[in-house]
């Protein structure tokens, strides 16, 4: 999706809207990965100014009242902290971007000394810079040492901020003409939100097409192991045939004899070759051609039935498929996130491969997976798990192995850690207890010991994790679970 980024008039526009002086910065709140929220207070009343820096919709602009702020994560990321530990009640001194260059710099006071925040506005390479008044780095939003945006290096880089308004280059923008009423930082707000619904449902919507595909190329393999069964089912139910045969020659048989010549009946002009268990009576080799007929009756009943469940799914597919050419994406299942693909695991031999176990909960932008007992927890341990994936598991119960898919450079909210302590509980023997404490540690600090039981593991550097069972959260994991 091709978004124009703000351009510097634009961000002049914005902040020339902004009536900040001689506020105070009462809060900060960081609502996702790529965001963070400045509330401001003064005698204008509350102010919200959201910082975006995830392209294509890097931007910054206050936040209107048309819908409630979004709740701040349970656990401040590390850039987040240090802004509440530096910032927090700090005095506004001035705001404004530097020169022409995109970068919009707050100027704080806090306690006895002087504070920047610069919000770098430059598509993929956007950031939030802190800064003291010497210009060194305190933190960065997104820390790049090879770009000079890291704690100890000076900020800007020469040439920063020194641009010519008058410079051609510079002076070639304009400020677009934004759908929407109310002032430029509303109709920025707007048409921004509606961007990023749009590609929203746009991803949501590929992700569902992909899933399909999946699912029909799935039912295609199905269907042709369905047509497979059938033959061979059928192959033995005309087997059974050779148990009439047997019966009517059998006073020309006796145990010992390997094979039976005889004409058949149903095939006047042909003469067939029925093979015979020498270890059997003529009587118990008719019985095992009967018995491989019922059994093969039984299995042609079980494979219409399979074909039947085949067809209803195809349709399913086929209408969920013309809901989402079509756009239906608020009704369900459509409405909520697809289900995620189910990794494969490396196999032993070649060209092999087989479907992990495990219940898996997708929680972007982590992914919860649960062993449910020892092989489960074994097989992901050995086939999945990374080394900086998280491991948790009860204390002093037997019980399985949750993981946490983790993206590099993302910690674990509190909120996610006590859903995969609730799991972890609720799959061990302590489940009836209610309470008990877990450990939690990274996958590479985990040592298998020699000679031990499946699915057992010896864990260092393991942290602690007191966990009461709340079946409402439980229930609600399970149920945004993908069905295996």
């Amino acid at each position: 999706m091709g978004v124009p980024s703000l351009n510097w008039r634009e961000i002049d526009a914005i902040l020339a809207e902004l009536k900040l002086d001689g506020h105070w910065l009462r809060r900060i709140r960081q609502p996702d990965y790529h965001r963070i929220i400045l509330e401001f207070a003064g005698e204008g009343g509350p102010t919200a100014i959201s910082i975006v820096l995830s392209p294509p919709f890097v931007r910054v602009h206050r936040i209107g009242g048309e819908s409630p702020l979004p709740r701040a994560l349970p656990k401040p990321p590390r850039f987040a902290a240090v802004l509440k530990s530096r910032l927090s009640g700090a005095r506004l001194r001035s705001f404004g971007q530097l020169g022409r260059d995109r970068i919009v710099r707050f100027d704080f006071t806090a306690g006895n000394e002087i504070l920047h925040l610069d919000a770098k506005l430059w598509g993929n390479g956007s950031n939030l810079i802190l800064t003291n008044e010497e210009g060194i780095i305190i933190d960065a939003f997104t820390r790049r040492p090879k770009r000079g945006e890291a704690p100890g290096a000076s900020w800007p880089p020469v040439g920063i901020g020194s641009s010519d308004p008058i410079n051609s280059d510079t002076d070639k923008y304009s400020i677009r003409d934004l759908p929407g009423y109310g002032d430029w930082n509303s109709r920025v707000e707007r048409y921004f939100r509606s961007l990023e619904s749009e590609l929203h449902l746009l991803e949501r919507r590929n992700l569902w097409l992909a899933y399909l595909d999946r699912r029909e190329s799935a039912l295609v393999l199905r269907e042709e192991r369905i047509t497979g069964r059938e033959k061979r089912f059928e192959q033995q139910r005309q087997d059974g045939h050779w148990g009439d045969l047997i019966m009517a020659h059998l006073h020309e048989l006796k145990q010992g004899d390997r094979i039976l010549e005889a004409q058949d009946w149903e095939n006047p002009d042909s003469t067939v070759r029925i093979a015979l268990n020498p270890k059997l009576s003529p009587k118990d080799n008719a019985e095992k051609y009967y018995r491989l007929r019922k059994r093969a009756v039984r299995g042609l009943e079980r494979c219409a039935e399979d074909r039947t469940a085949l067809e209803n799914t195809e349709k399913s597919l086929k209408e969920l498929r013309e809901r989402v050419r079509h756009g239906d994406m608020n009704s369900p299942p459509l409405n909520g996130a697809p289900p995620v693909r189910r990794p494969e695991a490396k196999s032993a031999g070649p060209g092999h491969q087989s479907s992990l176990p495990g219940l898996w909960i997708p929680k972007p932008p982590f992914l919860i997976v649960v062993g449910r007992n020892a092989r489960e927890s074994d097989v992901l341990l050995r086939r999945w798990a990374k080394g900086n994936d998280l491991w948790l598991h009860v204390r002093d119960w037997r019980g399985g192995h949750v993981f946490i898919r983790t993206p590099r450079g993302k910690s674990v909210p509190l909120d996610l850690l006590l859903d995969a302590g609730n799991l972890a509980l609720s799959y061990s023997k302590g489940k009836s207890a209610r309470e008990a404490d877990l450990y939690y540690t990274q996958v590479k600090h985990l040592r298998r010991p020699k000679d031990g039981a499946v699915g057992t593991v010896l864990p260092t550097q393991e942290k602690n994790l007191r966990i009461t069972l709340e079946p409402s959260r439980l229930e609600a994991l399970k149920a945004a679970a993908e069905p295996a």
